[in-house]
């Protein structure tokens, strides 16, 4: 998946640090991040500006990454985010997407969302301080359930009405005063119209395209197996044998990885 750098080692606590030649600064265009004509990080090394403004992010391995928004844009260009998560080197895509996440939270967090002054940094931890009402906010985080629904050698799978057309599962965010196992059998029901039972927690994966963790189930048909697609939300449910199902090119997302597990007779 696309958090699976190893070798590299992602390290996020927060630390108030300086930036050496060799650390890599990252700057944001809307939905868009600055990069090397080669796709490789911009490097501190190549700033000419020194007295840049920098937000320390995180490390990999032993550079640190730090956000701005002050670099001349014309001397480096712009690769949409989304475009992040086909990128052969997995670490480039997820160190991009982590820091893409942090400049959104910075963003809609300038001013205090209670007494509308500016927020400032903590130099303590990750987060936002207002020194007027004491208010502190933490950068934002969505769970959100994935699940694999099974019936023997069949699986439901689905297409939502807005995308790329490819095989999802059924998803979706966790509410207010939910657990993750009354959120899977909501979701399942308002999607595909089934019940569900045998609950299990398979993986997690932070997604930061969408400031989500998402939560991986597996569980089985409880009962009645007759489909009634939410039309709101899908385009397409149905059931599918493994061997009726696709190969995926990669496996960067939980949906993915989750779909070929089950295709590969390994869940």
């Amino acid at each position: 998946m696309i958090q699976d750098i190893l070798p590299k080692i992602f390290n996020n606590q927060y630390i108030v640090k300086e930036a050496k030649d060799n650390d890599f600064i990252v700057q944001f265009e809307n939905n868009a991040i600055l990069l090397n004509t080669d796709n490789s990080f911009i490097k501190y090394s190549q700033i000419k500006d020194k007295e840049l403004k920098l937000y320390y992010l995180f490390s990999i391995d032993n550079q640190n990454v730090f956000l701005t928004n002050s670099i001349k844009k014309s001397d480096f260009k712009k690769v949409e985010i989304r475009e992040l998560r086909y990128f052969n080197n997995n670490w480039v895509s997820f160190v991009g997407i982590t820091a893409y996440q942090i400049n959104n939270w910075l963003i809609d967090n300038k001013y205090c969302g209670r007494c509308a002054s500016l927020m400032n940094h903590s130099i303590n931890e990750r987060a936002l301080i207002c020194n007027n009402c004491n208010n502190i906010i933490y950068p934002k985080i969505n769970p959100a359930v994935i699940v694999l629904i099974k019936d023997g050698n069949r699986a439901v799978l689905t297409k939502y009405k807005r995308g790329s057309g490819k095989y999802a599962l059924v998803a979706g965010f966790c509410e207010i005063g939910e657990t993750v196992e009354e959120t899977v059998k909501r979701e399942v029901l308002e999607e595909v119209g089934l019940k569900v039972k045998n609950i299990k927690y398979y993986k997690s994966q932070p997604w930061s395209f969408t400031d989500s963790l998402l939560l991986g189930f597996i569980c089985d048909l409880d009962g009645d197996d007759t489909i009634t697609v939410d039309e709101i939300e899908l385009s397409e449910a149905r059931w599918l044998y493994r061997e009726e199902i696709p190969e995926f090119q990669n496996n960067t997302s939980l949906t993915q990885e989750l779909i070929s597990a089950f295709k590969n007779n390994k869940i």
